[in-house]
């Protein structure tokens, strides 16, 4: 078994040179390029910005050791606060999980957009990625081949793989799909994710098909819930469930018109102006 003490982890920092520390777990696919869409809000409101570089860890870091490894590499002041976007949601309630059973207090944990368990509903009929994560169910050898196709693509023709992943978008997030701005971020994180990344996204997909649900009730931290009403990447009973089965939910906002990525761009600044106002008290 490796030894997650022997792994130092790089961290992307963002947002504010002082104030709380939000430790952001990026989407997949993704990579902490995502920080950019968080890094005026947090300006705004004092809070800085950790990313973890999850994908440095060795391919051999998996299930258990994978979570207890991200949860060692977590800021070790306190209060300690976490997010996660999409599957990144999953990566930081596991990572919350471990923390916890290794002593640690999360102050918060806010998940946007966040997926739920495959196993606890009927969801996976609903979800727009539906082909990949049946195939990192059953299909390992066409994922990882799928996956280099499209790491091609984002090296060499990154405007068609943004087609292709956007291809399914509905609501806010096709509006999003023809914004530069938002494209460029997309795009860079999509590439990292997808060629140098490459273990750590299939090891988050690998690993979130896994059942999980079982974990969720455990969790302790007061836990903020924020998804899109048109998600249809992750879709709302998601959302439901995960309020129903987290010990210490204090809220779900259900936000209108928004879909995956619409959602979390609308939420960040409200996220920051949170931390900002638990530091105030």
């Amino acid at each position: 078994m490796p030894s997650k003490a022997a792994i130092d982890l790089p961290i992307v920092r963002a947002g504010a040179p002082t104030g709380t520390v939000l430790v952001v777990f990026h989407g997949v696919p993704g990579s902490p390029a995502e920080l950019q869409w968080w890094d005026a809000a947090a300006r705004r409101y004092g809070v800085q910005l950790w990313s973890l570089c999850r994908s440095d860890l060795p391919a051999n870091f998996q299930g258990t050791t994978y979570f207890e490894a991200l949860a060692a590499a977590l800021p070790t002041s306190d209060p300690l606060h976490l997010a996660g976007f999409s599957i990144g949601g999953f990566v930081a309630l596991r990572t919350a999980h471990m923390a916890e059973k290794a002593g640690r207090n999360i102050a918060s944990l806010h998940l946007l957009s966040t997926a739920a368990p495959l196993e606890a509903g009927d969801f996976l009929t609903q979800m727009a990625g539906q082909p990949v994560f049946r195939m990192a169910q059953n299909r390992s050898t066409l994922l990882q081949g799928l996956t280099v196709m499209q790491g091609w693509l984002a090296r060499v023709f990154p405007a068609a793989l943004s087609r292709l992943l956007f291809a399914s978008a509905c609501s806010s997030d096709r509006i999003l799909a023809a914004e530069s701005n938002f494209q460029e971020i997309a795009r860079m994180a999509f590439a990292d994710s997808l060629n140098a990344g490459r273990v750590g996204y299939l090891r988050d997909l690998r690993e979130y098909v896994q059942p999980w649900a079982k974990m969720v009730s455990d969790v302790q931290a007061p836990t903020w819930l924020w998804h899109g009403t048109e998600d249809n990447w992750s879709p709302t009973g998601m959302a439901h469930w995960l309020q129903v089965n987290l010990q210490n939910c204090r809220g779900l906002e259900l936000v209108q018109g928004q879909s995956h990525y619409g959602c979390l761009l609308s939420r960040v600044e409200k996220v920051c102006s949170l931390l900002a106002g638990s530091t105030a008290r």
